[in-house]
């Protein structure tokens, strides 16, 4: 088996022309290379269990900035055609793709590229690949219209909760980030803490998200530690000053593996999640606040960022199971929030946060399955045709734009949608090398996109910031401080400069209306953030650059047209 194994990884080697070469080795927040981010699919759990005492990792400094370290965009089965020659042999790899996965650590293969590589040589579609995969799914191509009767039977029986698409009442909000699914960009005080804690790590600040948790920490000590953070990230004082803000709404990620039969040969903790979701899901509701359920990590994961608990390879489009535990991870959340006692408080399940369908044409077509499917599921909870619940299904846009889902639903399907768009504008070269008015002027020029969205469904800009893409460098500063509108409490313990303060008051400002004029609303990402204070709503409220009341517009009526 391990020769057969060896060989097979030999001829796929071989056959791996130069353009597919792997990327060069990067860093992942400064501290991880290339090959640390990819790792097998299945583990071992016993490998966790009697490990030595502590060795004591060592803290590192995590840059503040969430998606820019993201893995390479590395992406071989998108707009590829397989070789022909390669036909002959494709059945005799996948019958030993099995094999070489289990063997690959010990002849020192890396499997996730390995098989990524296969992936691409095999077909292109799905179906071909995994005969009657996925099971439970309607047609790839088949879009809903109105004469769906099933579909329509599930129209909003007296509305969500929430008038969505009321102009007189956007959704303000803000997502409750690193609470049930950490990113310890977020948290350095996490970050050290687990480090430091690590076991038979193969480096210094090998945990970078929770798979790596779970690689190189005891599991007891995990589960204990997770519950102790989400005990203390969110108390129910929280939730009081969200609703005191002004805000109206909170998005809640959490991740497939908070359910533990889902969890399978993953490293993941389930711990207590579940119930400190359901917990913190009433605490809202006692404050007022209605609450997206915000299904944040798949199997696989669906965009390879930290955040999806797995940073590395998408491989969620490319195993049967990974789809499956998908649809059972949603249906828990639906069976759980379509249940009377959480009706007018959870609004909205978001099907999926963040599938990196623009870069990867297999999650695209995954996602034009998904997505009718999750939207029946969230109509019917238990597949029940005659059970119709108050939830709306929150789509995110792939980003693929909101223009891509026009037509995807039509009709009375539309009352259950909610569309979500991410627009941060920190990441890109350009935004990087801007003065700040051509960064507004850049979240002015969205006004377009998200205004003829929001005709045909409810868009909602579901996360944002305010931070500029190089924090408080004074370089980029082009607003005048003593022509701000706002004055920020008295100095001088600021944790940024006052031109910066402007800047991040401007931009929340511009961001809010935009959003508020042309679309349905926003959820800002996040509450707090305790390793990049500008993008914490939470310190925003503290030093002033957001204000105490999220209605009240500082920098006038029309910020874009004094730009």
């Amino acid at each position: 088996m391990k020769l057969e194994a060896v060989a097979a990884a030999t001829l796929l080697a071989a056959w791996v022309p130069a353009t597919l070469a792997l990327p060069s080795t990067r860093t992942l927040r400064g501290v991880s290379p290339y090959k640390a981010l990819y790792y097998p699919e299945t583990l071992d759990r016993s490998e966790l269990q009697n490990l030595p005492p502590n060795r004591g990792g060592v803290s590192v400094a995590i840059e503040t900035h969430r998606l820019e370290y993201q893995h390479p965009r590395w992406d071989p089965y998108n707009d590829k055609q397989r070789p022909e020659w390669a036909d002959k042999v494709v059945k005799k790899l996948n019958k030993a793709s099995d094999r070489l996965e289990k063997l690959s650590g010990s002849i020192g293969i890396d499997f996730a590229a390995v098989s990524a590589v296969a992936h691409w040589l095999s077909s292109k579609s799905e179906h071909a690949r995994y005969p009657g995969y996925p099971k439970e799914t309607f047609n790839l191509n088949h879009i809903f219209d109105q004469n769906d009767t099933a579909t329509i039977q599930g129209r909003l029986p007296g509305g969500s909760g929430f008038p969505y698409g009321d102009p007189n009442s956007p959704v303000r909000g803000v997502n409750i980030g690193n609470w049930l699914l950490f990113e310890l960009w977020m948290d350095p005080g996490l970050n050290s803490w687990l480090n430091d804690h690590s076991q038979n790590a193969p480096y210094n600040g090998a945990i970078i998200d929770e798979w790596t948790a779970g690689l190189y920490t005891d599991a007891s000590f995990l589960t204990k530690t997770m519950n102790d953070h989400f005990n203390s990230w969110m108390t129910e004082n929280d939730w009081k000053n969200i609703a005191a803000a002004g805000l109206n709404h909170v998005r809640i990620p959490i991740p497939y593996f908070a359910f533990p039969d889902l969890i399978g040969s993953a490293p993941y903790v389930a711990a207590n999640r579940f119930d400190a979701l359901k917990e913190g899901v009433l605490l809202a509701g006692k404050y007022g606040l209605k609450v997206w359920i915000d299904l944040h990590g798949v199997p696989g994961s669906q965009n390879g960022f930290d955040n999806s608990g797995h940073a590395g390879s998408i491989n969620w489009p490319y195993n049967p199971s990974y789809y499956t535990a998908t649809q059972q991870a949603l249906n828990y959340l639906i069976s759980e929030f379509s249940k009377d006692q959480y009706k007018g408080i959870v609004t909205g399940i978001e099907a999926v946060n963040e599938p990196q369908a623009q870069n990867n044409g297999d999650v695209k077509s995954l996602l034009n399955t998904y997505y009718p499917w999750a939207h029946e599921a969230i109509a019917h909870p238990n597949r029940d045709k005659s059970v119709s619940s108050n939830l709306t299904m929150v789509a995110h846009d792939g980003f693929l734009g909101l223009g891509y889902w026009a037509n995807f639903w039509t009709g009375s399907n539309r009352d259950r949608v909610l569309l979500d768009k991410h627009p941060y504008f920190v990441y890109s070269d350009q935004q990087k090398q801007e003065k700040d008015t051509a960064r507004l002027r850049e979240v002015c020029a969205l006004s377009d996109e998200i205004w003829n969205s929001n005709q045909l469904y409810p868009s909602i800009m579901g996360e944002w910031s305010t931070s500029g893409p190089n924090g408080d460098k004074s370089d980029d500063r082009d607003f005048p401080v003593n022509q701000s509108p706002v004055q920020f409490p008295s100095g001088p313990n600021y944790p940024y400069s006052q031109q910066y303060m402007v800047f991040l008051s401007r931009n929340w400002a511009t961001q809010v209306q935009t959003y508020e004029y042309n679309a349905a609303g926003w959820v800002y990402w996040a509450w707090k953030n305790a390793g990049a204070p500008d993008w914490s709503y939470q310190t925003g409220l503290k030093y002033g650059w957001i204000p105490q009341d999220a209605s009240t517009q500082p920098w006038g009526d029309d910020i874009c047209n004094n730009l």
